[in-house]
C-alpha cells in the first residue's frame, strides 16, 4: 500500500471538489470528508494556520463556502 502525502490528499480533494462544482453550475453542493483533508482544503480557501484549525475540529463539524470563489469561512 502507497502512502499519499498531505499535498496529495489536498490536490486530490481540490481535484473533485473542481469536477463537482463544475457538473453543478446554478445549485448547492454538499460534500462530506474527513477532518484531515477538510482542514487542508479549508486552510488552502483561508489561509488560516492549519495545525490551530485542526486542533479545534468538531466532531460533527460542518463549513460553508461560497461558490464559485470558495474564500469565506
Amino acid at each position: 500500500m502507497e502512502l499519499e502525502t498531505a499535498t496529495q490528499a489536498y490536490q486530490r480533494f481540490q481535484q473533485a471538489v473542481e469536477n463537482i462544482i463544475a457538473k453543478t453550475p446554478n445549485g448547492n453542493v454538499m460534500i462530506v470528508t474527513y477532518g484531515t483533508v477538510m482542514t487542508l482544503f479549508l486552510v488552502a480557501c483561508t489561509g488560516k494556520e492549519p495545525f490551530h484549525f485542526w486542533q479545534q475540529l468538531e466532531h460533527p463539524m460542518a463549513r460553508v463556502l461560497p461558490l464559485p470563489d470558495l474564500k469565506s469561512l
